[in-house]
């Protein structure tokens, strides 16, 4: 591991702890989140993940951004695949983001005045998981009544688990 994943393993380890420890964490991880929760989680991670890359993709040629401009990595269209397989194609008009506006208004701020900390939001982002997810998606497509991964793609997605890109 790089000397500067090691520090932003460090650097983030209380919160990811603190994440890890919510209620909506333990549920997702034991599978049981409710549908509507899951749909606001979705819906909340879309809109953050469609800034974050939207950042990375337009500051590309900045030479700390650049080399961490990895679409292979990206999720925002799993996200809206499964947010379509669960509310249909007009979901986008149908869900509630406004929790996530704090997160997506300051990575804005960081696109256009610190492009080079989104480096620490997308390793944040892609190489460190949510609770459970990877083992999530098969139970709580059960808990859901969903058939094979519709409406878990984004959790089944192994790439924000690994972030070896990033290490």
């Amino acid at each position: 591991m790089s000397p500067l994943s090691e520090l932003l393993r460090r650097a983030t380890a209380e919160e990811a702890r603190a994440l890890s420890g919510t209620a909506l964490a333990r549920r997702l991880a034991r599978g049981e989140l409710d549908r509507a929760s899951y749909v606001r989680l979705l819906s909340c991670l879309q809109a953050l993940y469609a800034e974050l890359e939207w950042a990375l993709l337009w500051n590309r040629r900045h030479a700390v951004v650049g080399p961490l401009c990895l679409p292979e990595l990206w999720c925002n269209e799993l996200l809206q695949d499964d947010l379509s397989a669960l509310l249909g194609p007009g979901w986008h008009a149908s869900t509630r983001r406004h929790e996530a506006a704090p997160g997506v208004e300051r990575l804005g701020l960081l696109c256009d005045e610190a492009p080079e900390l989104l480096a620490a939001h997308a390793w944040v982002f892609y190489a460190t998981g949510l609770p459970g997810a990877g083992q999530t998606g098969p139970g709580l497509a059960r808990a859901l009544g969903l058939q094979g991964a519709v409406g878990t793609s984004f959790l089944r997605h192994a790439t924000h688990l690994d972030g070896t890109a990033y290490r």
